[in-house]
């Protein structure tokens, strides 16, 4: 790839993308960017409304706060999303077995969005800007008496909006690529599957970041005031489902070929073991004594062989990444249910 990162040997990279490349050469972890970025805006939105009046000094809007945490937050989902997948690719690629250009090809495809497709949702984001205005206008109310506040705010979500479009878009691009990279594996080796397992860790990690969406939406009501708790419980369902589905559903062609591999695997041996017991009993019948013993000593070898089969797992992931997804899907739902007895309880 080209240094400069404008453009991979395959197509132009979208705006986005030439970005978050910016993004990753400074000179400290990304996080540390977004968090400025949240804070820069936060403060400066702040000092303009207390200078002008609108909020006493030193009071805090939550609906700032709170709506800038989004704007920050599709920017480093998305960073997150290529910087995990570059890293599983990178881990994956053993089972590829693919020459230099072919790779960079498929990790190109795999990545980064064309230009085109980048100023694509740029536009769209631009055309549906205008449906969100109403609803800019009833969350910061007076706050937007304040020039400096409104329209930096919606300059914010002028842009965050394409991002938006494009981080989800780029999101199940990538996860419904992973299905393709798993049918470029030629041969499963069963006593090796390491490889695999780091596609499924990246599925765990964007699946993690739903998850992050869920608390999210279960928080900004409460902090704004505008708490609904039909839509929160269909969102909280919603999203929780499509953690599990994100991080699930990629994954069950593999599935499906470990399981074929395993049964035959397992039924040649099986063969092989019913074969040596045979000669066995061949030779005691023939009186052949002697020679049993080296019949048993590779029956046993076989027998051996099919315990190590059997506890081989069909699905390619280690038990770590199941236990800290399981573990991060339950914390939102713990959320949601406390939310639903304080509810009960004060109603």
């Amino acid at each position: 790839m080209s240094t400069k990162a404008q453009r991979t040997e395959n197509f132009d990279l979208s705006w986005m993308d030439r970005f978050f490349h910016w993004v990753d050469k400074l000179p400290f972890h990304y996080f540390w960017f977004y968090l400025f970025i949240y804070l820069f805006v936060v403060l400066s939105q702040h000092l303009a409304i207390w200078l002008e009046g609108v909020l006493p000094m030193g009071e805090f809007a939550p609906v700032i706060l709170v709506q800038t945490v989004w704007f920050v937050f599709v920017s480093t989902f998305w960073q997150f999303m290529r910087r995990s997948g570059a890293t599983a690719l990178v881990n994956f690629r053993p089972a590829l077995q693919l020459a230099q250009r072919e790779y960079e090809r498929v990790r190109d495809e795999f990545l980064y969005l064309p230009s085109r497709t980048g100023w694509g949702f740029t536009i769209v984001g631009i055309v549906l800007l205008p449906i969100g205005l109403p609803l800019f206008d009833e969350y910061y109310g007076p706050l937007f008496s304040s020039a400096y506040t409104k329209y930096s705010t919606l300059i914010l979500s002028l842009i965050v909006v394409g991002l938006n479009l494009g981080a989800f878009y780029s999101a199940i691009r990538m996860l419904a690529h992973i299905d393709k990279l798993y049918k470029r594996v030629k041969q499963i080796n069963l006593f090796n599957l390491t490889p695999l397992y780091s596609l499924s860790l990246f599925t765990s990690k964007v699946g993690m970041v739903f998850i992050i969406f869920v608390l999210l939406n279960l928080i900004t009501p409460y902090v704004m005031g505008t708490s609904d708790p039909g839509i929160q419980n269909f969102y909280t369902l919603f999203n929780s489902i499509t953690a599990l589905l994100i991080f699930i559903m990629p994954l069950l062609g593999i599935h499906r070929r470990l399981e074929e591999a395993k049964a035959q695997a397992v039924e040649t041996n099986n063969d092989l073991i019913e074969n040596g017991f045979a000669q066995m009993q061949s030779l005691v019948k023939a009186g052949k004594h002697e020679e049993v013993s080296k019949w048993r000593g590779s029956n046993s070898a076989l027998l051996e062989y099919r315990q190590e089969l059997n506890r081989i797992s069909t699905w390619p992931l280690d038990t770590a990444t199941l236990r800290s997804f399981v573990t991060a899907l339950f914390v939102p739902l713990t959320v949601w249910s406390i939310q639903q007895l304080v509810n009960r309880v004060i109603n």
